[in-house]
């Protein structure tokens, strides 16, 4: 309850008041170009870039991070949508371009390329919290690890969270996540002169790692809890 509470308070007073009516969309906000980063228990940052673009009542586009000599981890992305806020979102490995052989002879018609074969790696359902000011979306990891993402939706930014938790393997928990904002499109700031404080003005940020600490901590205690049931077993 402490903690529900500490957070509703941070909330209120990081986030500003909502000032749109229409419905939110998981569609129009996840529209165009993010850049992402996750940091490493070793120090280390990487950085990833996500650019969606509509495709009838669809998303589609491309991921890939940032590697030492160039784009590496490439991927296409879907995201299918059942209503504005519930879907699945798909991954599929980058189609490598055939070259074209060195001839005299003319280029004979190609065949077509095969369809890129789409995968669900998750599936999302937000819904609003804090007077609509964030969404947040639970599901499970379809990788073959399986797992828990956590994908809270904010303005500009988003943070997605991902856990790992193999039945098979005790203390083979997982976790990492990746924070993101819209390229080309910084977040809101207010127009009045108005001194603000430090938690107004970096309380989106504390809020952020308030959830992650705390969905990390309900892991570790949900992990607790089937170990405390094994060795009563």
């Amino acid at each position: 309850m402490r903690s529900s509470t500490l957070l509703a308070a941070v909330v209120a007073i990081a986030l500003p008041p909502l000032t749109l009516a229409e419905e939110w969309s998981f569609r129009e906000y996840m529209l165009g170009d993010w850049d992402m980063e996750r940091h490493g228990k070793d120090g280390r940052v990487d950085h990833a870039h996500y650019s969606l673009r509509a495709v009838g009542s669809n998303l589609e586009g491309t991921y890939h991070e940032d590697g030492e000599f160039g784009p590496q981890s490439e991927m296409v992305v879907r995201v299918v949508f059942e209503d504005n806020k519930a879907g699945e979102f798909q991954l599929a490995k980058k189609p490598v371009a055939k070259q074209a052989e060195q001839s005299d002879e003319p280029p004979t018609p190609q065949p077509d390329q095969p369809q890129v074969e789409y995968k669900t790696v998750f599936e999302f359902d937000f819904h609003a919290q804090s007077d609509s000011r964030f969404h947040v979306s639970e599901s499970s990891w379809k990788g073959k690890a399986g797992g828990t993402v956590q994908f809270l939706a904010m303005d500009d930014a988003f943070v997605f969270s991902k856990v790992v938790c193999p039945a098979e393997k005790e203390g083979a928990m997982s976790s990492s996540t990746w924070s993101a904002v819209r390229k080309g499109a910084p977040r809101k700031v207010a127009t009045t002169s108005e001194k603000k404080t430090m938690l107004q003005k970096y309380g989106w940020y504390i809020f952020a790692a308030m959830c992650y600490v705390a969905y990390k901590a309900a892991v570790g205690k949900a992990m607790e809890a089937v170990g405390g049931g094994k060795k009563q077993q």
